[in-house]
């Protein structure tokens, strides 16, 4: 059988958006959290290129690895938990671990009001 194309294998479609927002790697448990208890996650600029109720792209100056723990606030939305599932050259793909019910009005809310 053949494969499915990357698009076909998306559970969600994805809007086209360019939204400034910020994200934090939530500390690792039981390794770093155990080092730095109190420790809050650091906030790093970024751009969400393109979001869905399962996930986002987003573009941005920081070393992730896959399977990183990550948070995304995005202005007037709030905070999403996710992971990060792939990164390629200044670029991240993130899913949320977020109802995705509660993602589809988020993505409707960027789409309306950007």
């Amino acid at each position: 059988m053949k494969r499915l194309a990357g698009r076909e294998r998306r559970r969600h479609f994805r809007k086209t958006v360019s939204v400034e927002a910020k994200l934090a790697v939530e500390a690792k448990p039981f390794v770093e959290a155990r080092l730095q208890p109190e420790a809050d996650p650091r906030w790093h600029r970024c751009r969400i290129l393109n979001i869905s109720p399962g996930g986002a792209k987003v573009a941005i100056d920081l070393a992730l690895s896959r399977g990183d723990p990550v948070r995304l606030d995005i202005p007037r939305f709030g905070r999403f938990g996710g992971e990060v599932v792939w990164r390629s050259d200044g670029e991240a793909g993130l899913r949320f671990t977020h109802d995705p019910a509660e993602m589809t009005e988020v993505v409707m809310g960027l789409a309306v009001y950007g």
